[in-house]
Order: structure tokens, then sequence, then C-alpha cells
């Protein structure tokens, strides 16, 4: 399942409550938004965007060392999850 990453390798920070960067670009993604009033929104969503990289390199990750399509109930439902969530992200 391992994908070759083609993202801004990370880790990504959060700058001045708004701004992503990372080591190798400033300003991966902004999330300030004109009509997002609550600057609370805007810093959770800095924060989970800031967690891509790692939350994807996690889940990937994890596919690898335990993903099985073939489990039954909640676990199989999981990796069909996970991949379908991976993919969405690498491709």
């Amino acid at each position: 399942m391992t994908q070759t990453a083609n993202h801004t390798k990370g880790p990504w920070t959060i700058r001045d409550g708004s701004f992503i960067d990372a080591p190798t670009m400033s300003c991966v993604a902004n999330v300030r938004a004109a009509h997002v009033s609550d600057n609370f929104e805007c810093q959770a969503n800095a924060k989970l965007i800031a967690a891509a990289p790692d939350l994807l390199a996690v889940l990937t990750d994890f596919v690898d060392e335990y993903g099985d399509d073939d489990q039954d109930g909640i676990a199989g439902q999981l990796t069909v999850k996970a991949r379908t969530t991976i993919a969405r992200a690498t491709q």
C-alpha cells in the first residue's frame, strides 16, 4: 500500500495562527477566510492541516503493517476506509 507522497514534505507548522509552513516552503496553505468570523475555527483548521502529513504517514504505516482486506467485521471495514482515505490524499 505504500504510496509515493507528492505533497510538500513535513513537518508542517503553523505561523501567525493561519499560515501553514513547511521546511522547504513558506505558506503551504492559509486558512484565514473572510467568511469565517470565528478565529478559533481558523486555528482548528490550521492544526488539522498542519497534522495532515503525519496523519497520512501513520495511516499508511498502519495499513502496510496491519491492513488485511479479508478481515471480517469492523477491522476489514476500517482497512477499506483507510485505503480509500489514503488514495484520496495521494491520487
